[in-house]
């Protein structure tokens, strides 16, 4: 039920079962902790990214061309300051109506 709760849910869970069963016995207290840390490593870990592949199923090789196209050469070019989609300002192909590089007034 708790897991309803993104996020917190099953922490929350885990905390008050861990309190009562502390509450019973350090023995059953204990084994509560570990059984739910034991639980939310494999759901973490094992479950919910094959749940995850599953439902949204894309291919490996397009998620890395994507991360790599708008995440780390983005990055790259701040630091280095160029643009890979333009030659940079003032050298692009220029404006469509005057053929005269964008961003100055012309008359």
């Amino acid at each position: 039920m708790t897991e309803l709760i993104p996020q917190i849910g099953a922490t929350l869970g885990a905390v008050v079962m861990t309190l009562v069963g502390l509450a019973t016995d350090l023995p059953v207290g204990v084994a509560c902790l570990v059984f739910f840390l034991v639980h939310q490593q494999v759901e973490n870990y094992l479950r919910y990214p094959k749940i995850m592949r599953r439902a949204v199923s894309v291919n490996e090789v397009a998620a890395l061309q994507l991360i790599l196209r708008e995440v780390v050469l983005p990055r790259q070019d701040a630091r280095s300051g160029t643009t890979r989609r333009g030659a940079g300002p003032g050298r692009g192909p220029g404006c469509r109506r005057t053929r005269r590089p964008c961003g100055r007034r012309t008359r």
